[in-house]
């Protein structure tokens, strides 16, 4: 049976995504990951990315109603998908998804039928220090409130930095005074990354370029905001669940057993 918090667990799940490679890479691995936890998928299907209504979808999982809906994919089908599970019928099934849908975009489209949702994203132990930094120069350079945007800045200047160090110590200078990176040490002086401080945590690469501090965050709708419900670190996932967290699809999994 899947893992659960301390009173019920999910043990159906259908699952959705928008067809596309980081979508159904996150859905095929829930998929997986679920049923290896004991769990029952009723439904997998890929949807049309630009399709306005998902209502045909929807109400064939009305014949064997899960508890759970994960939907692999962005923002905007996220917030159609949460709404129209509703009006088709499916009022006592929990919807989640992943980082392309843990944004304020997706709490403006979807209005009240965000509340109480799920959404799992990349988590961090951040720099309380460098973050206040961070935040204020980010405000003063784009004359903009941090917080209206979604939570990935600070991830993105994490990512940036990386690679501009990795390009600062490959780089090398040929007769003519033209700056030269080569592809191969590039991306080997990236894989290489080890203990970065960053914003975000201290971010170690693997070999494939996998680049985190290796934990996962579940996060809730309360009041029209979303809301930290728990971190998942490499040692509450095991050597599976380190496994899977490495092909970005542990983390809906961890989801979709905390929802009930």
């Amino acid at each position: 049976m899947p893992c659960s918090s301390s009173t019920n667990s999910a043990k159906k799940i259908a699952v959705l995504d928008d067809g596309q490679s980081y979508g159904k890479g996150l859905a095929d691995t829930v998929n997986r990951e679920f049923v290896a936890l004991g769990g029952t998928v009723t439904a997998a299907e890929s949807v049309d990315f630009n399709s306005k209504d998902f209502r045909p979808v929807l109400t064939k999982l009305l014949s064997d109603a899960p508890d759970v809906i994960f939907f692999g994919g962005y923002e905007g089908p996220a917030a159609l998908i949460t709404q129209q599970m509703r009006e088709v019928g499916l009022t006592d099934a929990i919807f989640f998804s992943d980082d392309g849908a843990f944004t304020s975009t997706y709490l403006t489209l979807a209005g009240k039928d965000a509340e109480n949702q799920y959404a799992s994203s990349v988590a961090s132990q951040l720099n309380e220090e460098g973050m206040k930094a961070f935040q204020a120069e980010f405000e003063k350079t784009f004359n903009v409130q941090y917080h209206d945007y979604d939570p990935y800045q600070a991830h993105g200047y994490d990512a940036a930095t990386i690679i501009i160090t990795a390009i600062i110590k490959t780089m090398k200078v040929d007769a003519d005074g033209n700056a030269v990176i080569d592809r191969e040490a590039l991306i080997n002086e990236v894989r290489a990354t080890k203990d970065f401080k960053g914003l975000t945590g201290n971010l170690t690469c693997d070999s494939k370029g996998e680049c985190g501090a290796g934990e996962i965050g579940i996060h809730q709708v309360k009041d029209g905001k979303w809301t930290d419900v728990k971190t998942y670190g490499p040692a509450d996932l095991g050597a599976a669940g380190a496994e899977a967290t490495e092909e970005a699809g542990m983390e809906a999994t961890m989801a979709a057993t905390e929802s009930k």
